[in-house]
């Protein structure tokens, strides 16, 4: 039987060789609108394409299945976790996520990688971008949301209608 090493290792780290979210442009926008609108006329949906960055990392991020999901996130949340020690080897984190099959971790670091939101810095260490710390920031704001009020008010405060 032929056993197989990976390597946490990416291929190359340059960001000009990341794999970038396709970009929604202004005309892919402008088929939603009615006639006679420009992105520019509305001055909400101009905001939200000027930070099309910000909504891309959450593109890659929640892009795939639940599963995929769910390790992107786990593992996102892990590099930034331990503000004393913010820098991971491979090795580290292979020992990190035992519990998970070595491939699909391979696969979601190459993921984060790809999205910008963790790097692998010359140093041989994997840590998270601007955009990961973003990100885990977020989603850290979005759990304790969720640990102090019921989902209904959640909703309501997305709405505009709760306090």
């Amino acid at each position: 039987m032929a056993t197989s090493t990976t390597s946490s290792r990416p291929a190359s780290s340059k960001p000009s060789e990341a794999l970038h979210v396709s970009r929604m442009t202004d005309q892919d926008l402008a088929d939603y609108l009615a006639p006679g609108y420009a992105v520019d006329d509305v001055p909400e949906l101009s905001a939200l394409a000027a930070a099309q960055p910000v909504i891309d990392t959450f593109i890659s991020l929640f892009r795939g299945s639940e599963a995929e999901v769910l390790l992107r996130l786990l593992v996102l949340r892990e590099v930034g976790h331990d503000v004393e020690h913010p820098r991971w080897s491979p090795d580290a984190l292979r020992r990190r996520f035992a519990f998970l099959d070595p491939v699909k971790l391979e696969t979601t670091l190459k993921r984060l990688r790809e999205s910008g939101l963790i790097s692998y810095a010359d140093d041989g260490l994997y840590h998270l971008s601007d955009a990961g710390r973003n990100a885990v920031a977020a989603l850290g704001m979005l759990l304790a949301l969720t640990r102090t009020r019921p989902q209904g008010q959640i909703s309501d405060l997305l709405r505009g209608r709760g306090r």
